[in-house]
């Protein structure tokens, strides 16, 4: 229900240049990435990223595979929408619980 007046954008493609640190290279490069987010979440000046998963992993596995994703999806949301990142969940429709990334 926090959301619930929340602007929503469903499926938003991305593509821009990133800090090449930011995947996991060495040095000041930067890197193209390109991805869709499931949905942005925005609330007045704050913006949620949710990843929609159909997973038999627990909350813990989960985030230890996705967080780097959902990091990645923050990222892009902070710099095309210029919004900050009040959160970052994981819907995992098989088990049905939402799991906080931090």
């Amino acid at each position: 229900t926090r959301l619930k007046d929340a602007k929503l954008y469903r499926e938003r493609p991305f593509i821009l240049n990133a800090p090449a640190s930011l995947v996991g290279f060495n040095g000041t490069d930067t890197v193209l990435l390109q991805g869709i987010i499931d949905l942005i979440a925005i609330d007045g000046d704050n913006a949620y990223v949710i990843d929609y998963k159909y997973s038999s992993k627990k909350e813990n596995a989960l985030i230890e595979t996705y967080k780097k994703q959902l990091d990645l999806y923050a990222y892009a949301t902070e710099k095309i929408l210029k919004k900050k990142i009040a959160g970052k969940f994981i819907v995992n429709i098989k088990l049905g619980i939402i799991v906080s990334v931090d």
